[in-house]
């Protein structure tokens, strides 16, 4: 019963978090994620929306620890293999054009 319950819960704090995204209300929906994940610490889709919204943040590199988890969780879901390229992406320095003499 204690399962169910906060699979339930564990369902609408995502609906929550997927609501404050879509209003760009990204920390908000950071710590929605996080409190999704105390209490359903195995949930690959809260740790995989963990990830992309901290590197909508611009915390490219924190982003990597939730969506290394997510893949833990569930190997063979393919998308927090895209999001790691594109966190990657995000966390390569920036190189800043050669001036023209």
């Amino acid at each position: 019963m204690r399962d169910a319950t906060h699979t339930k819960i564990g369902e609408r704090l995502l609906s929550l978090a997927s609501d404050r995204v879509r209003n760009n209300d990204l920390e908000v929906a950071r710590e929605i994620l996080e409190a999704t994940i105390s209490l359903c610490p195995g949930n690959s889709l809260a740790h995989y929306h963990l990830g992309s919204v901290l590197k909508r943040l611009g915390r490219c590199e924190e982003g990597l620890v939730p969506l290394e988890q997510a893949k833990i969780i569930r190997p063979l879901h393919t998308s927090p293999d895209v999001s790691h390229r594109e966190v990657f992406h995000c966390c390569e320095p920036k190189i800043a054009p050669a001036r023209l003499s």
